[in-house]
């Protein structure tokens, strides 16, 4: 497959770079497990700084793949650059080539790349998931990453990677340094089963996409799962996994038996959690929120 090559642009108001005020990070999607989006910290930019010359383009990078899943930023992080061990503010931006990247956040200088492809692997192929062109020409990680800063040595991203080997597909969790981009634990191969007579009650690589960020709570990683297309069997499921070790904690399939079937989905697919894009969220109380769609709701607990 051609490998495309994506410019990633990044704006930000001057003003702001040289007020000597402390970023705040993001280390999740929408930068809160609430979802909310909101920086309560911000308080330079106004309508007038971010109309005038200030708030301007500051850098262009190119990355291999299409990015779907929101760049995270991480002040004052350890990073590991030629060999040495510097601090600086740090984005860490994930592509559909399967490849995660580390830039400095003011300057664009590339510290790593790191690809979490198996080997003999590739990122999935439009072609391989019938029907389906809403993202082309290749899918490895949608999802948006979560950052740890307190785990491991350095600060830990967990992100998760779909790939394929001839007619093999898979899905990794991986826990990978924030310095030097390398693999802490074994990636996770991401697998489940539950009990229920609907057409997907083992998950199945081939018919499963994560489109929802990653979340993580009190210790736990939670992945969250759709469909390509409604292509079927699928069903929807949130599958999650100790950070310390990527061991699995717990299952959640929101449609094991497959009933009542619908005209779109007669096999009695469906109920994915797509979020379009956003993660699971978190109420005050430690309740965690997801919406489904296209199918029957009969849900199924395991470990939760």
């Amino acid at each position: 497959m051609k490998q495309i090559r994506i410019v990633v642009a990044f704006l930000v108001a001057s003003v702001a770079l040289s007020s000597g005020a402390l970023a705040t990070d993001v280390l999740t999607n929408r930068g809160d497990i609430a979802r909310t989006g909101l920086n309560s910290n911000e308080t330079i930019l106004t309508p007038a700084n971010v109309a005038s010359s200030s708030f301007r383009l500051l850098y262009n990078k190119s990355v291999d793949g299409q990015v779907y899943a929101q760049p995270l930023y991480v002040s004052g992080q350890p990073i590991t650059f030629n060999g040495q061990t510097i601090v600086a503010n740090v984005l860490y931006v994930a592509t559909e080539h399967d490849s995660l990247y580390a830039f400095n956040a003011d300057t664009g200088t590339q510290y790593w790349k790191a690809s979490l492809l198996g080997s003999g692997e590739s990122p999935v192929s439009y072609t391989d998931v019938p029907d389906c062109t809403d993202i082309v020409p290749e899918i490895g990680i949608t999802a948006t990453p979560v950052i740890d800063r307190l785990a491991g040595q350095n600060g830990t991203i967990f992100v998760l990677a779909a790939s394929k080997n001839g007619t093999g597909f898979f899905h990794r969790l991986h826990a990978i340094d924030l310095s030097t981009g390398q693999d802490l634990i074994t990636p996770a191969l991401v697998g489940a089963s539950v009990t229920g007579g609907g057409p997907a009650t083992t998950f199945r690589a081939r018919f499963q996409r994560s489109r929802g960020g990653l979340l993580l709570f009190n210790g736990i990683v939670y992945t969250s799962w759709a469909s390509y297309c409604d292509d079927t069997p699928y069903a929807g499921w949130i599958i999650a996994y100790n950070e310390s070790n990527l061991s699995q904690a717990g299952v959640l399939n929101t449609d094991p038996n497959g009933s009542p079937p619908s005209n779109d989905l007669p096999d009695g697919s469906g109920n994915g959690i797509w979020h379009a894009g956003n993660g699971p969220a978190v109420d005050s109380n430690g309740n965690i929120y997801v919406s489904t769609g296209n199918g029957p709701f009969d849900t199924n607990l395991t470990g939760f």
